[in-house]
């Protein structure tokens, strides 16, 4: 602003121009490219210098903001109109929009010029806050040898007005004073402020500080101002490249030297493009669209004059001219949604927008008149809910009420945003909306079933089929079409008649155990009859329970007097209807079988006297002497006594004490009984059945008893 001053100053002097209203009433610039158009955006910001646009979610909004920068012109009395920023509001059908004061930067005074070059807001998220930070090159009052100016920043409510950097550049330093500047995009750069400190005339050399941010506290904010190149030309403006042909190195305006250049990370330049007979002020990069992305540059003797359109290649064309004066300062300045390009005419007091005749903002092929989505490159212009508002730009694509950020089905309208699976993706879009694996051909799309069962073969599956075997009976108890309430039985096998045999609610069609014993059908000798033990007692497969024949004797259980025993005779001894095969008394004596001593012949008494084992009912030899019964004469001989074989008897059965055998007569003395003993005794010894000695002694016995004597 000094420069400008002091050649203000000079060529007033000389007559060369004068800055007043003859000045500002020139014609309007034009534009030369066909393809562009330009209209006056807004006349209410005196001396406009720098422009801005707040970044998306800042707190200053969406209004383009424009520093106003007078001066008068006098040589000794410095800046002596106020310093202010406007910001421009779209009010009204069409421009040129009102201006709304904004903030006062302090009342040009030599004490308290500033002079605001260019102003910028850093990037969204950046540490340097949300601020408006504004490049004041004449703090210094405006003479020439005194400190530079510096950088200032301001917040939202236009309350906070601080000094961000101490003075930029040396004191005493003829002309030294900062102008543009541009936030580091990272990378090799970092983030740092990028300022151009120029010198205000020719042949004084230039610096290019960085600037860098020590906390968050805006009102605390620390800094350090490190020079990245020193001793440089004469720069005005700075901007980094946007990638591709033109790389991301930061490129340099320059005014004396007449040219851009680049500087890399490192702070080496190389030349990109020069222009013989005008200086280089004000730099931005295109932001595609219709405007690309070729560097426009404000360029002219003095005052800058033209616009430039330069592509990477440095082929250089005028995009407008005639201006009033445009120089100096920040002036140009792309809308976010880069459809126009915004001029500060500082001279014309006056705000320009050039737009595209047929303006296509997001380069997508589609004219913003026709693109549903002007600001997003959608070439195809998808609507998916035939609103107006293409997809690219459409919060809501399907216009289902829920934002496509937290949609799960973005362009398939599902309010309820159901999502059987829970895998993220809304049932109305997912292919696989069960998760089971199956998507074209799964015959339970909603149920997961990664088997595909499908018991009636009828095309839905098993997991989703109200009745699986087809059969009438639904397999829950709800009726639906095609079904009765059930639960089925046999949910997966036909069953029309529910029939349940053991009742366990398992249909007999389906019950692996149909009689509930515990043996599986397969395997059970009698499935429809419980029988646990599975006996078959004629081992012909099927069990006693339900074997019609269970001994296999011919004899139907039923008439059989021994079902489990063959006896085709059906003998039965006792007469109490069971077979002698199977009774376990056979002679209906009250003693079992087994431990009847004559199992086929009663003798409740069990009576052996001959202890054999071998009851007296049934034993051939009552007595056990040896002779049968039929030709024991003698019955109930005592144990151990010497019998005659032919009689069975024993000499005391032939000889009783009593008297003699066969009456009831008692002895007429005792010779008698002594004398019958000697002959039993000698017919025993003839039969040798007893020794000489044993005669002897028992005839000795005989006489000694008293037997036969009178009592």
């Amino acid at each position: 602003m000094r420069l400008k001053r002091i050649f203000a100053v000079a060529l007033f002097s000389l007559g060369v121009f004068h800055l007043t209203p003859s000045v500002r009433g020139q014609s309007a610039p034009t534009v030369l490219d066909p393809n562009f158009s330009i209209e006056v955006y807004t006349t209410g910001v005196p001396a406009p210098s720098g422009l801005a646009f707040a970044p998306p979610a800042s707190a200053f909004g969406s209004d383009l903001y424009v520093s106003s920068a007078p001066f008068s012109g006098a040589p000794a009395g410095g800046e002596l109109l106020p310093d202010e920023i406007y910001r421009i509001s779209e009010i009204g059908p069409a421009p040129p929009f009102p201006a709304t004061f904004f903030v006062d930067l302090g009342v040009g005074t030599a004490a308290d010029s500033v002079d605001p070059f260019a102003i910028e807001f850093p990037p969204s998220g950046s540490a340097f806050g949300d601020l408006l930070y504004i490049s004041a090159n004449n703090l210094d009052g405006g003479f020439h040898i005194d400190c530079g100016g510096r950088i200032l920043h301001v917040d939202s409510s236009a309350s906070l007005i601080t000094s961000f950097t101490p003075a930029i550049g040396p004191c005493n330093v003829p002309f030294s004073e900062p102008s543009g500047f541009e936030f580091g995009p990272g990378g090799a750069f970092g983030i740092d402020i990028y300022l151009a400190d120029g010198p205000q005339e020719a042949g004084n050399a230039a610096n290019l500080f960085t600037v860098s941010p020590d906390g968050a506290d805006a009102n605390d904010f620390g800094d350090s101002i490190v020079p990245f190149v020193a001793g440089i030309g004469d720069v005005r403006d700075v901007a980094f490249g946007p990638g591709g042909a033109f790389g991301t190195d930061l490129y340099l305006s320059e005014f004396f030297t007449q040219a851009i250049s680049i500087a890399d990370s490192t702070g080496a330049i190389t030349p990109f493009v020069s222009f013989p007979s005008d200086g280089a002020w004000d730099i931005e990069f295109g932001p595609g669209g219709a405007f690309g992305d070729d560097l426009y540059a404000v360029v002219g003797p003095f005052f800058g004059n033209r616009i430039l359109r330069i592509t990477s290649s440095g082929v250089v064309s005028t995009l407008a001219n005639g201006f009033a004066g445009i120089g100096f300062f920040d002036a140009l300045e792309f809308s976010p949604d880069g459809s126009c390009l915004f001029v500060a005419d500082h001279e014309g007091s006056n705000v320009y927008r050039i737009c595209a005749a047929n303006p296509d903002s997001d380069g997508d092929g589609v004219p913003n008149v026709d693109d549903n989505c002007p600001g997003n490159s959608n070439s195809e212009q998808t609507d998916t809910d035939l609103d107006g508002a293409g997809d690219a730009c459409d919060d809501d694509d399907d216009d289902d009420g829920v934002p496509d950020g937290d949609d799960n089905c973005p362009f398939n309208a599902n309010p309820g945003q159901l999502d059987l699976d829970n895998d993220g993706l809304g049932d109305v879009c997912d292919a696989d909306p069960d998760g089971d694996g199956i998507v074209a051909t799964d015959n339970c799309p909603l149920t997961p079933n990664p088997f595909q069962t499908d018991s009636d073969l009828d095309g839905a599956g098993d997991a989703c089929d109200d009745d699986d075997d087809n059969d009438g009976i639904c397999d829950t108890d709800q009726t639906v079409d095609g079904c009765v309430a059930g639960p089925d039985n046999c949910a997966t096998v036909a069953n029309a008649d529910q029939a349940d045999l053991d009742g366990d609610g398992i249909g007999n069609a389906c019950d692996a155990d149909l009689d509930d014993d515990g043996i599986d059908n397969e395997v059970d000798n009698c499935p429809e009859l419980a029988n646990a033990a599975q006996d078959d007692t004629d081992f012909d497969g099927d069990g006693d329970a339900c074997d019609a024949d269970d001994d296999n004797d011919s004899i139907p259980d039923d008439n059989d007097n021994c079902p489990l025993v063959a006896n085709l005779d059906q003998t039965e001894t006792d007469g109490d209807g069971d077979g002698d095969a199977c009774d376990g008394d056979l002679d209906g004596d009250g003693v079992g079988n087994d431990v009847d001593n004559c199992p086929n012949d009663p003798n409740s008494s069990q009576n052996d006297l001959d202890g054999d084992g071998i009851g007296d009912a049934c034993a051939p030899d009552i007595d056990g002497d040896g002779v049968t019964n039929e030709n024991d004469v003698c019955a109930g001989t005592a144990a151990g006594m010497v019998v005659n074989p032919g009689t069975g008897c024993s000499i005391v059965q032939l000889c009783p004490c009593e008297g003699p055998r066969g009456t009831n007569q008692p002895w007429r003395n005792h010779g008698k009984y002594v004398s019958c003993v000697a002959h039993a005794a000698d017919d025993f010894l003839e039969l040798g059945l007893i020794t000489t000695v044993e005669k002897n002694t028992t005839v000795g016995e005989a006489g000694q008893s008293d037997c036969g004597k009178e009592k």
